[in-house]
């Protein structure tokens, strides 16, 4: 959940942005395309960024000081994701980057990004392994957001987050997906709910459209970042409360799981 004090920035229009990144590195010696997109998001309010290095992280600080970033490094000795919790509490971070498949120890972090989605109370962009061209131009990850609206506060949380980003995002698109046969009244009301969402982002002059899919949620999403050359996909993650679903992958996983393009999902 965002703080009192980030709520109050939402409420005055001022950019959220990210002021601190936790950053999981899969390696000690920094690529050309992580630090790219480091820089990318010191456009909208990157103040630090904290890696997490399996070893020394001399070259990870040396690489970002290079382009303008305040870097830090620190590796975790115990399990992960209980790791990365205690740094985001200590250091104050306000989102956590992350391959969907971290290693520690040389051995991929088993569960490591389900655990994170399900521990986490501060929004996770989980990486591709390669990014499509179209999310590594110059406009940036943010350039052409797809969010999945599904009505969940979660999915509010990320609505509110992306209202900051005036200025940075180019084009929004607003997906909804059914799972099922919608009456006429039903799909009116779904209409209405989306066009009032995209006004709220044109209010925040973000240009943003709204767009329904019927099918299996995170195939349609996916399909959706194709159709409309999306650079990033933005969703919310509602916690699980039964054992049963803690343990069913989640939509917000197989998207992100399956996604040529960085997904930040919300909790």
């Amino acid at each position: 959940m965002l703080s009192a004090n980030r709520y109050n920035k939402v409420k005055h229009g001022e950019t959220m942005g990210f002021e601190k990144l936790l950053y999981v590195a899969d390696t000690a010696e920094p690529s050309a395309e992580a630090i790219q997109r480091l820089t990318g998001l010191h456009r909208i309010g990157l103040a630090e960024v904290i890696i997490c290095v399996p070893d020394d992280g001399d070259q990870w600080e040396q690489e970002a000081g290079a382009f303008g970033l305040k870097a830090t490094s620190l590796t975790v000795a115990g399990p992960l994701v209980s790791g990365l919790m205690d740094a985001v509490r200590q250091e104050g971070a306000s989102v956590i980057a992350t391959p969907i498949e971290a290693r520690q120890k040389g051995r991929v972090a088993k569960g490591y990004a389900r655990e994170l989605l399900k521990l986490s109370h501060v929004p996770v962009i989980f990486m591709p392994a390669v990014d499509e061209p179209s999310a590594t131009e110059e406009g940036g990850m943010f350039h052409r957001v797809v969010l999945a609206a599904d009505w969940s506060e979660s999915c509010r949380e990320a609505m509110r987050y992306l209202l900051t980003f005036k200025g940075v995002i180019k084009e929004l698109e607003i997906i909804h997906v059914v799972g099922q046969r919608l009456s006429i009244k039903e799909m009116r009301e779904l209409r209405q709910m989306l066009s009032a969402w995209r006004s709220a982002f044109l209010d925040h002059l973000i240009d943003a459209e709204f767009h329904i899919y019927a099918g299996k949620t995170h195939e349609e999403i996916l399909l959706a970042v194709r159709d409309y050359g999306g650079t990033c996909i933005v969703m919310g993650s509602p916690k699980k409360s039964s054992i049963k679903s803690m343990l069913k992958p989640s939509c917000a996983y197989r998207v992100a799981q399956a996604s040529p393009v960085p997904t930040m999902i919300v909790p």
